[in-house]
């Protein structure tokens, strides 16, 4: 449910993006949650990834709880090869920031350079 309001809000504002492709970056494949392509002022393709298990351990199921040291090992370190990345931007969107989503992620694609209005070429 949570990335398909994710997906939703991409698709209501008219962003083009891809639900899981394979990239590589250096020598390793990775599976981000969506890559949106260069639109609206942005210069290269996005790497968005909702990071569903970074939430309170409360709200967590016990599989959940279990899988959670791991899966935070992971996401730092996906987090390092994006980041390292002169070919993406990298754009984390966590379970806290899904009441705000319209917000936060108009905030963190402006600071890549998105304008809404910016005409495609």
């Amino acid at each position: 449910m949570s990335e398909a309001k994710v997906e939703n809000w991409f698709w209501a504002n008219g962003i083009r993006c891809i639900y899981e492709p394979q990239i590589v970056i250096g020598d390793e494949v990775f599976l981000p949650d969506w890559v949106l392509l260069p639109q609206h002022g942005i210069d290269k393709p996005v790497i968005i990834e909702y990071w569903g298990l970074c939430r309170d351990d409360h709200t967590l199921a016990k599989w959940a709880l279990k899988k959670k040291p791991k899966y935070i090992e992971r996401k730092d370190f996906k987090e390092s090869i994006y980041n390292g990345s002169n070919n993406y931007y990298y754009i984390g969107v966590y379970p806290q920031e899904l009441n705000q989503l319209e917000v936060i992620l108009f905030q963190k694609l402006q600071n890549l350079g998105w304008s809404p209005s910016e005409s495609e070429s």
